[in-house]
């Protein structure tokens, strides 16, 4: 009986040590910035909890510009492939959302606590910060 009452306790100090490891390091607000050298910055609203989130661009030009971009201000879904202390991996896949928005993959690192650098896996440059 002491045997079942020790496996009982181990297994729920294990399992309560695998969730608490397992705390997403990248959950809360991000504002991305990115833009190929010479274009204007482009920026965008990454909101992430757990494995998912949004990815929402931010477009402040005229109307007139929206009608020829409409995937600019609508959330699309984004999902965590990979979270760890050295790197966040993020796809962003506009297609669930609307035809012609688009897959993006996301690779950025941590420069400090509130700031993450990378590439699209097209090779543009984005910047995270967190709000």
């Amino acid at each position: 009986m002491a045997i079942r009452q020790f496996c009982a306790v181990g297994s729920a100090l294990l399992t309560t040590i695998s969730i608490a490891q397992e705390t997403p390091l990248y959950d809360g607000a991000w504002i991305a910035t990115f833009g190929s050298q010479g274009q204007a910055v482009n920026s965008a609203e990454i909101v992430l909890k757990g494995a998912t989130g949004t990815w929402t661009s931010i477009n402040n030009k005229t109307d007139r510009t929206l009608l020829k971009r409409p995937c600019d201000h609508r959330e699309l879904p984004a999902t965590v492939l990979k979270s760890s202390p050295a790197e966040l991996i993020i796809l962003v896949d506009g297609e669930q959302v609307l035809q012609g928005c688009g897959r993006k993959k996301i690779i950025v690192k941590p420069v400090d606590d509130k700031r993450l650098e990378g590439r699209f896996a097209k090779g543009q440059k984005i910047m995270l910060i967190r709000r």
